[in-house]
């Protein structure tokens, strides 16, 4: 489409009258944008004024009259309880603040038991929420965070209340207290659950050479001989563990474990144990922890214990556990 003209106008005439409009434009927004300046270097005079410079005007750019006056504006923050707080006060509470959040919640994640992680998550949660809420001012963040600290108390309150009914007889109590002593009563209840108790008369192979452990055993009372090609290499007593190492690789058994005397154990069957540790995080760090501190003890003490006759030193836990039974005989 092609462009019209005014009649009796040349296109010259029409253009140098476009051109005078745009030009009157520019001056017309140039001169708004000199009042505008203009202001903000009054205003700038008026704070100076309040500064203690009554006489002097400043010419100053934008960007400096504009840190001016924030700086008069927000020069003290009047809280609601009536004490002034300088800006840099109110800033670094809210650095402190703000980053404390995050840091209690870095130290839950490092709490091997669930309660105390719970109980640094709860912390996290309250400062967040007033972080939110006074220097944010998020409703929809403090709510969440609110959520977050009642979802953890009443985590808290249901453990506590499980806990309350849980009873362990000397045995059990005993496991608890040498092989998993990280975890909360209810869940050394669903360990428990899953194991049986038994006897092995002298002579019975708990465990097999060559053939993948079917449990692992937890020694309570009585001795096992530990042989390696038919020849006694170790014995293993109360508060040992049996089995680990093949239960938990699946590899068979480097050893045989034959009972010397009477043997009370608890046997965890191995498909069982796989699938409560799957189902429970901190029970299988707990089961994993015990077994590596008991391959740690039998590997150090080997050359122990073939200066005694091949008899493994018990764990100190276990020596602590007996001395405390005959103080209570």
């Amino acid at each position: 489409m092609s462009k019209t003209t005014a009649p009796g106008l040349s296109s010259k005439t029409h253009l140098a009258i476009r051109g005078e409009a745009t030009t009157q434009t520019i001056l017309e927004a140039a001169h708004q944008a000199a009042s505008v300046f203009s202001s903000w270097n009054d205003r700038v005079a008026r704070l100076r004024g309040l500064f203690g410079h009554p006489h002097r005007r400043m010419h100053l750019d934008i960007g400096s009259a504009v840190r001016l006056y924030t700086k008069q504006r927000y020069a003290t923050v009047p809280p609601a309880d009536g004490f002034s707080m300088k800006p840099e006060a109110s800033f670094l509470y809210q650095f402190v603040v703000g980053n404390l959040t995050y840091v209690l919640l870095i130290i839950s994640m490092r709490m091997t038991r669930l309660l105390w992680l719970r109980m640094f998550a709860i912390a996290a949660g309250v400062v967040g929420s007033i972080y939110t809420w006074f220097w944010l001012n998020d409703s929809i963040s403090t709510t969440w965070e609110i959520i977050f600290v009642a979802v953890n108390v009443g985590q808290i309150g249901l453990a506590s209340y499980r806990n309350a009914f849980m009873k362990f007889d000397p045995e059990e109590r005993m496991f608890y207290q040498l092989m998993v002593p990280s975890l909360e009563p209810h869940q050394v209840r669903r360990l428990l659950k899953i194991g049986e108790w038994r006897r092995a008369e002298p002579g019975t192979h708990m465990i097999a050479q060559g053939t993948p452990a079917s449990h692992l055993i937890f020694i309570k009372s009585g001795q096992a001989q530990i042989r390696h090609e038919n020849i006694p290499v170790a014995t293993c007593g109360a508060g040992s563990l049996l089995g680990e190492l093949s239960v938990a690789t699946g590899d068979p058994a480097t050893a045989t474990a034959v009972a010397i005397e009477p043997v009370q154990y608890l046997a965890f069957e191995k498909a069982a144990l796989r699938k409560l540790k799957k189902s429970d995080p901190m029970i299988a760090q707990a089961i994993d922890n015990c077994s590596r501190e008991n391959l740690r003890a039998k590997l150090v003490g080997m050359n122990v214990a073939v200066a005694d006759g091949g008899v493994l030193p018990r764990p100190a836990k276990t020596q602590i556990y007996d001395e405390q039974a005959r103080s209570h005989l």
